[in-house]
């Protein structure tokens, strides 16, 4: 998707976008979670430690951006992954508030990048194992060593596409990065019956990044197990769960 063609979708986004603070919502649980979670400023003790490593996550890549080798696509993954731990605190942060509201016990990562994310989600319950699912081998070392050596964290697990398929566990919390590959996003567009529990949340980040992913997005925001969706440009936002009456909201969020 070009740019001209991304900044049209953000206009067009906030013309159409409800006012923030709960304006419009009838629905206790959505007006809870938009107002209390989504809206909610909340500052968690995590948060200070993961910021801190964050900032060590940005010097080595910027090292080993140095020291990368001439090939492009692994230069340029380099430079897109600095930017993405320069820009994605609230949005990580947001994450976290999100897990721990949907008190999930399986959450999974899909995405073939660094996965900061994935720190941020295991933090907020140690107990509970985070599955990440997608590598960039060039970024494994350094996710390693702030992760699992600077952070401590021991819930995290790694695992490539091939063998998530051949498992057979249920997951109650899915994070879909804006790096998930086209074969995973079609997978995932077939098979989410089979690898989510009847009660979860979807989370889409950077959905309108490109063609594909939007796609993804509004075919999964269609189907009838996703009772809530909102649309928060930068990340989207699909709750399944019984009882509830289908709702789609476009909300004003800053991130």
């Amino acid at each position: 998707m070009s740019r001209i063609q991304y900044r049209l979708k953000k206009r067009l986004y906030r013309l159409k976008a409800y006012r923030r603070k709960g304006f419009g919502i009838h629905s206790p649980f959505t007006f809870y979670l938009i107002t209390s979670v989504i809206e909610a400023k909340l500052h968690y003790y995590a948060f200070a430690k993961l910021q801190f490593h964050r900032k060590k996550a940005i010097d080595l890549l910027k090292n080993k951006l140095k020291l990368a080798s001439t090939d492009e696509f692994v230069h340029a993954k380099f430079k897109q992954e600095i930017k993405r731990l320069k820009e994605g605190e609230s949005v990580d942060r947001l994450v976290f508030r999100l897990l721990n509201f949907s008190k999930a016990k399986a959450p999974v990562y899909f995405g073939s990048d660094f996965g900061y994310t994935t720190s941020y989600m295991a933090k907020v319950d140690t107990r509970n194992m985070i599955t990440k699912v997608g590598e960039f081998e060039e970024l494994k070392n350094i996710s390693e060593q702030i992760i699992q050596g600077g952070l401590k964290t021991t819930n995290l697990k790694y695992s490539n596409f091939n063998c998530f398929k051949e498992g057979n566990e249920k997951f109650d919390f899915v994070l879909v990065s804006d790096s998930t590959s086209e074969e995973v996003l079609n997978y995932l567009e077939e098979n989410d019956n089979k690898i989510l529990t009847n009660e979860c949340f979807l989370i889409v980040l950077n959905m309108y990044k490109t063609e594909r992913l939007e796609f993804f997005w509004l075919k999964m925001r269609e189907k009838e197990q996703y009772r809530l969706g909102l649309d928060l440009f930068h990340m989207g936002i699909l709750v399944a769960k019984e009882g509830m009456q289908k709702q789609n909201y476009t909300r004003k969020y800053r991130f």
